[in-house]
């Protein structure tokens, strides 16, 4: 929740930069300001807007689902490699055997990680997405366009005039952006099996745990960017007029907008994601050795 807390404001930017409404009003600003100074540019126009609000649009949706959909995902992930584990010395004929044997998983350690990973993300992201629905219209909000007067006002009008299924766009975004959290799991588990390979079989220590998981998403990240943008425009006001899909969203993007479109405001996501991933996973891994002391 600190870490949610803290980053809101690039979380806010990010999702504004994203979007085809107001991408461009922050856009400008980049054009009398120097590379590294981008961000900081566009943080103040926002505050210029409305003040400390305006750097803080959608956070009580996001505090409300960081920590169940943090949980739930760790929780699925333990969850699933740990089934994956057991099946290896069994002669049960299970799901988790079969799976085993099926991709070959006994000597896949990486495979079996982005496997879980895999479900994890899957899970997580069918039970929550409401939530960050929610929190993205929210965020898109400006000064001179406000269509929802507060978190309950835009669920309750976006329940009335566009359905319960709306809560659900970006869903299919979301499913492709599971191959960003698989790929930095995977990274992760490589990172870290090469580190206690190199200390001869010692575990990481918090410095070693920082730099892999930051590294790890790093690359995630910026592999599998799009995802974010194109999640944000299936969930803009009107999107289904402009979208007939996720595949459609993309080829339109591209078409019209090139790579500075589909890669709209990484930046600031990276200085979010980066920090939070390596606090996020030596959390874990403390937790983790917490609770099973032969870990």
């Amino acid at each position: 929740m600190m870490g949610a807390l803290a980053t809101c404001p690039l979380e806010v930017v990010k999702t504004r930069l994203q979007a085809r409404e107001n991408k461009e009003v922050l856009a400008k600003a980049n054009e009398n300001t120097k590379f590294g100074l981008r961000t900081l540019r566009q943080l103040q126009i926002l505050y210029q807007e409305q003040g400390i609000r305006s750097l803080y649009r959608g956070l009580a949706v996001n505090l409300a689902g960081v920590v169940p959909a943090r949980a739930l995902y760790f929780g699925t992930y333990s969850v699933v490699k740990r089934n994956f584990e057991q099946a290896y010395h069994t002669d049960k004929h299970t799901v988790w055997v079969g799976i085993v044997k099926i991709c070959g998983l006994q000597e896949r350690d990486s495979l079996k990680n982005w496997l879980s990973a895999v479900c994890a993300g899957f899970v997580t992201i069918t039970a929550t997405n409401p939530l960050w629905f929610i929190k993205t219209r929210m965020q898109l909000q400006t000064a001179g366009v406000r269509n929802y007067a507060n978190t309950l006002d835009c669920i309750i009008q976006v329940y009335r005039t566009e359905g319960i299924r709306a809560f659900f766009r970006g869903m299919g975004a979301s499913y492709i952006g599971i191959s960003e959290s698989s790929l930095q799991f995977m990274l992760y588990e490589e990172f870290k099996k090469l580190v206690k390979a190199n200390k001869k079989g010692k575990d990481m220590n918090p410095a070693e745990t920082l730099a892999a998981s930051s590294v790890a998403k790093m690359i995630a990240a910026i592999v599998t960017y799009p995802h974010e943008v194109l999640r944000t425009r299936m969930r803009e006001k009107g999107a289904e007029k402009k979208y007939t899909g996720v595949i459609n969203a993309f080829r339109v993007i591209a078409r019209t907008e090139g790579l500075p479109g589909l890669y709209g405001g990484m930046m600031p996501h990276l200085l979010r994601v980066i920090p939070n991933a390596a606090i996020m996973f030596l959390t874990y891994e403390t937790v983790l050795k917490f609770l099973t002391p032969t870990y």
